[in-house]
């Protein structure tokens, strides 16, 4: 057991490969994860039953692919991360993946659930041939930034978005 931020006990977090039992719950969390941004970080994802049946989708495919993994704590299941090769129609110089999403439950955060699932990702891409492994993050998300930093992603390029 290790000690939370505010001094209470709590589980280890391990970190696992999801599975189909767990697809239900990563949905839910996705849900969340979308509200909970909302116009804050400049989310442009329409909150509707045909994006949430898409992710529904495309998050299964993630799962048989080896490309979601779950912290579990105490036996819950306390966020999510995705990630996938790089799909470009041109030969690239090195094998690249992206970080697609990360979340954690609000109850699990600021316990290094976030962390372990970074490290643990990038664990599984380097046995997988990856040499490199990107991601974006929202400006203005300074949480996210720092835990970013700290497990040594560096900014490359900067997004510029600007409304029509």
């Amino acid at each position: 057991m290790v000690r939370d931020l505010r001094g209470e006990f709590v589980e280890e977090i391990s970190i696992r490969q999801a599975t189909e039992k767990d697809h239900d719950e990563i949905v839910s969390m996705w849900w969340n994860f979308q509200k909970e941004g909302g116009d804050e970080f400049g989310y442009f994802i329409k909150l509707n039953e045909q994006n949430r049946r898409r992710f529904a989708g495309w998050s299964k495919e993630r799962i048989a692919a080896g490309e979601l993994l779950v912290p579990e704590c105490g036996g819950k299941v306390a966020g999510y991360l995705i990630f996938e090769e790089v799909h470009f129609p041109l030969e690239l110089v090195r094998k690249a993946a992206n970080i697609t999403d990360v979340y954690v439950k609000p109850e699990f955060r600021r316990n290094g659930a976030a962390e372990k699932m970074v490290e643990e990702c990038f664990a599984r891409l380097k046995s997988r041939g990856f040499e490199i492994v990107r991601l974006m993050v929202t400006a203005g998300n300074e949480k996210a930034e720092r835990l970013y930093e700290k497990a040594g992603f560096k900014v490359m390029n900067k997004q510029l978005e600007k409304k029509l």
